[in-house]
């Protein structure tokens, strides 16, 4: 605590001489408002004191300053949500398009499937009447005979 000729205790931020006890000092007050003060009186240590008006501007400030940091923070956070719902877009287009290749595949190798059915039906439809011309010709052959 710095003291003026006559032994009066000053106020470090504003320099007016106050009564001791209208002096804080600095281990009274939470870091964060010790942090405001320093940012304006970047000398003032724990041998300074500071005055009740000035400790409730710089606490007051603090207050002002939370929800710009929280801002900051949920700006920051909605930005990763938003990264990540990119990044889950992009995922989803690409197994989407996986799924569509794959589909497609099927569907070809199904049609492949359908068009060898098709074609051993018609090569069985061909035997079958092959062997009902032999069964004929063996017919007419008994017939002839008998």
């Amino acid at each position: 605590m710095r003291k003026t000729k006559n032994q009066i205790p000053v106020c470090q931020v504003c320099g007016r001489e106050k009564g001791k006890t209208k002096l804080i000092a600095p281990a009274l007050i939470r870091e964060p408002v010790v942090e405001e003060i320093r940012r304006d009186f970047s000398d003032w240590s724990a041998g300074d004191f500071i005055c009740r008006e000035d400790l409730n501007r710089y606490r007051s400030r603090h207050i002002q300053s939370l929800p710009e940091a929280e801002k900051g923070e949920l700006a920051a956070l909605e930005q990763e949500v938003l990264d990540s719902l990119t990044r889950q877009e992009d995922r989803d287009r690409l197994r989407s398009q996986n799924d569509y290749r794959v589909n497609l595949k099927a569907e070809l190798e199904i049609r492949h499937l359908h068009e060898k059915i098709d074609h051993l039906l018609s090569r069985q439809w061909e035997r079958l009447v092959e062997i009902q011309q032999v069964q004929v010709e063996l017919m007419s052959e008994i017939t002839r005979r008998g």
